[in-house]
């Protein structure tokens, strides 16, 4: 205890003031391979035909049937997909990569690559106008944490509604949206693959979420798979599982090619591919008696989890968890739901879902202060 109080400086703070760390984009990586992606520019289509141009010596295509075991990255459950096979499902999502020595020779293959869709209908939002069909739901939960379909909030065990007619009762919804990242640092991870072993490095938060995703990627052995953290230029969440994404990427050409390769995004394709925070839609009907005091409240807690699952049955256990914020309330119900949508995935953000449903409760609390 004698501590807590006690500043402890972060090991890294001295080198990063002085502008001396080296990230990876400054790390020299002998006779490494750049690698570029090839994005889709549907929010929902079917892949009719995806043609490369002629790729001079030294370059590789990569796609979902160079994967050596599954075409799914590992996060919570195996939903996404490291390349899509047969459909698109949101604008940005990476269709293959082309790999080779020269970016500038890589950025016009890219350009040149031509794709053919057959347009499906998209679901764009969990709510409003741009919800242009019904959208599906990733996971449900209750207060309790028992997943399940459900008829509307019921009060969880061993508390119940009360019986007696309230003074005033009052409904209302409360929206946030989508928050990008903005770490300084855009998202980098290299990988070569020698003596039959895999080593990934990059900048990332969780490296045994990178490992365990490559390991179900290639269906291999863990002693088969090296990750090292490199130098992390800011993360907040948005490199905690989207890492894994572009390891499998890097990981799969390094293994194809035979040669070190290195996918550094620029920060407009950063913006356009990561995962943010997730919009939501919180809803809170609550009851007050004749004193002032609330004595009931239903919370229905909608998240937007983007095109593939991910970490969004966490991210909405943590909201569930918070809906009450810091208030005693007799009886309480909360049912949440995370709906799946055709826009880039939705994903860890400090918080975790906890910053959407405090904001919904407090701007709540402060209306019902004023009845």
């Amino acid at each position: 205890m004698s501590t807590i109080s006690r500043t402890i400086p972060r090991p890294d703070a001295p080198e990063k003031i002085a502008g001396a760390v080296r990230y990876l984009a400054d790390i020299p990586l002998d006779g490494a391979l750049h690698a570029r992606l090839v994005l889709s520019t549907r929010p929902r289509a079917r892949l009719v035909r995806v043609e490369v141009p002629q790729l001079p010596e030294g370059y590789i295509r990569v796609d979902h049937r160079d994967i050596p075991g599954k075409n799914a990255v590992h996060m919570i459950n195996d939903s996404w997909p490291l390349f899509p096979e047969e459909v698109v499902e949101y604008v940005g999502q990476p269709i293959l990569l082309i790999v080779g020595p020269d970016p500038v020779v890589l950025s016009r293959l890219v350009a040149e690559t031509s794709v053919a869709y057959e347009d499906l209908q998209p679901v764009l939002g969990i709510g409003g106008a741009e919800a242009l069909s019904p959208p599906a739901c990733f996971v449900e939960y209750r207060l309790d944490g028992a997943p399940g379909p459900s008829a509307g909030p019921r009060p969880p065990h061993g508390r119940t509604a009360p019986t007696t007619r309230p003074a005033h009762s009052i409904m209302e919804t409360f929206d946030t949206g989508p928050q990008e990242h903005i770490y300084l640092e855009p998202q980098a991870v290299a990988a070569w693959y020698e003596d039959r072993r895999l080593t990934v490095t990059g900048s990332m938060q969780c490296p045994y979420y990178v490992k365990t995703a490559l390991t179900t990627l290639f269906g291999w052995d863990e002693d088969r798979v090296r990750v090292v953290q490199a130098a992390t230029g800011g993360a907040f969440g948005g490199k905690e599982e989207f890492p894994s994404v572009l390891a499998g990427y890097v990981a799969i050409a390094a293994w194809k090619s035979g040669r070190p390769v290195r996918l550094v995004l620029d920060r407009e394709e950063d913006i356009r591919i990561s995962t943010k925070r997730h919009p939501s839609r919180i809803t809170f009907d609550s009851d007050i008696d004749r004193s002032g005091r609330i004595v009931r409240t239903a919370a229905d807690v909608r998240t937007d989890g983007g095109a593939f699952e991910g970490m969004s049955s966490t991210v909405l256990q943590r909201a569930l968890f918070s809906a009450s914020g810091v208030y005693r309330i007799p009886a309480i119900s909360v049912r949440g739901r995370t709906f799946r949508t055709n826009v880039v995935p939705y994903g860890a953000f400090r918080g975790f879902g906890s910053p959407q449903a405090f904001f919904a409760i407090e701007m709540h609390m402060n209306h019902l202060a004023r009845i």
